[in-house]
């Protein structure tokens, strides 16, 4: 499995990226052999190249490949980051509030898919109301459900944002509170799990993520239907 997309950077589309499911990284029409005998002789690195490099470091850093795919398609898949999250904040928040999150993320998830699908954006009508919502939302698992609860609600809190402010890109936000309702998880306010541990689960969250993003830009590009979600541990 695979998925394709020309890279954009300031909203002009630069190369053509794959990314497999084991995590690996090409350019199918770019030569990097050539930008690095370049660099050899002084010239700067180019945007492939420091995603190349970037990627084979930290196989977990994806924040400059977030920045290279179109924006309507990272803010559709960081609903599914999101989603994956929502059981975490289910099982611990006050009945009163327990459907609200899943709420945002299915208005959105539709607000998103329609935007791609139409090539452009237009203002959410009940953007502000979402985003009031998820507000209430978080804030009371903030004082009654534990830390990883309050996390997840955070992940559909952000997406609100982004349909309330006229999309503004949140996706990067969406992803670092995923992973932190992920790495919190089974864990109250008085009992923290350590440092490693904690990274360890967030990094983990991390690689689902990016494998999610590939399994919908995929089904996107060949209009199928999104693909099953797995369940959250």
């Amino acid at each position: 499995m695979s998925a394709k997309f020309e890279a954009t950077f300031n909203g002009v589309e630069i190369f053509e990226v794959e990314i497999t499911n084991d995590l690996e990284i090409t350019f199918p029409k770019y030569d990097l052999t050539f930008d690095r005998a370049a660099h050899e002789f002084g010239y700067p690195k180019t945007k492939a190249m420091l995603l190349a490099e970037s990627w084979q470091a930290d196989p977990t850093n994806f924040v400059e490949l977030y920045l290279l795919i179109p924006e309507m398609m990272r803010m559709l898949v960081s609903c599914d980051w999101a989603e994956h999250v929502l059981p975490i904040f289910e099982r611990r928040s006050p009945k009163r509030v327990r459907h609200i999150p899943r709420a945002v993320v299915e208005a959105a998830r539709q607000y998103f898919t329609n935007a791609i699908s139409d090539n452009k954006m237009v203002k959410c009508p009940i953007g502000a109301k979402l985003q009031h919502e998820a507000f209430r939302a978080e804030k009371a698992a903030s004082g009654y459900a534990g830390y990883a609860a309050e996390l997840a609600a955070d992940a559909a809190l952000y997406i609100a944002k982004s349909l309330a402010d006229r999309f503004v890109d949140t996706s990067t936000e969406v992803s670092d509170a995923a992973a932190g309702a992920f790495a919190w998880y089974d864990t109250d306010n008085t009992v923290f799990p350590d440092i490693e541990t904690r990274q360890a689960k967030k990094d983990e969250e991390y690689i689902w993520q990016v494998r999610r993003l590939i399994a919908v830009i995929e089904a996107v590009q060949a209009s199928k239907p999104r693909p099953p979600m797995e369940a959250t541990p």
